[in-house]
């Protein structure tokens, strides 16, 4: 997915060691954090499917934060969405900050689809209560 604001969004993959952050919360839910204006590189999804990876053993709900102005290039969408992305996703909600950006992200998503569900979300609670249905 690529957002609007491509072009004041940094790639701070050189500058954060830790980036992206992975967490695996109590409620069986992955935490997917990219930072704000976050610059999602074939580097960094296959550092995040690593890292959700060494993680989990089966596919789990995931929320991504970050996508404030998330950009995301071609190869990172298509090594996500394949079979590395596929063994540790269950279903993915995306952090949205306004119901422009969730409505730019749906109609993608409607043109592209996923192969897990996927939604937007303004709320966490919301997001979380989602995902809690996918969680195994």
């Amino acid at each position: 997915m690529t957002s609007i604001d491509q072009q004041t969004a940094p790639d701070i993959t050189a500058t954060r060691a830790d980036y992206p952050a992975v967490a695996l919360g109590d409620d069986g839910i992955l935490r997917l954090d990219y930072g704000p204006k976050a610059l999602i590189d074939l580097d960094a999804a296959t550092k995040a499917v690593a890292r959700c990876a060494a993680l989990v053993s089966k596919p789990t709900p995931i929320i991504l934060y970050g996508a404030r102005a998330m950009n995301t290039t071609g190869e990172a969408e298509e090594y996500v969405n394949g079979p590395e992305g596929r063994a540790i996703a269950a279903a993915l909600a995306l952090m949205m900050t306004s119901n422009s950006a969730r409505l730019a992200v749906n109609l993608y998503h409607a043109m592209r689809p996923v192969p897990y569900p996927t939604r937007t979300f303004l709320d966490e609670a919301e997001a979380l209560s989602w995902l809690r249905g996918f969680v195994r």
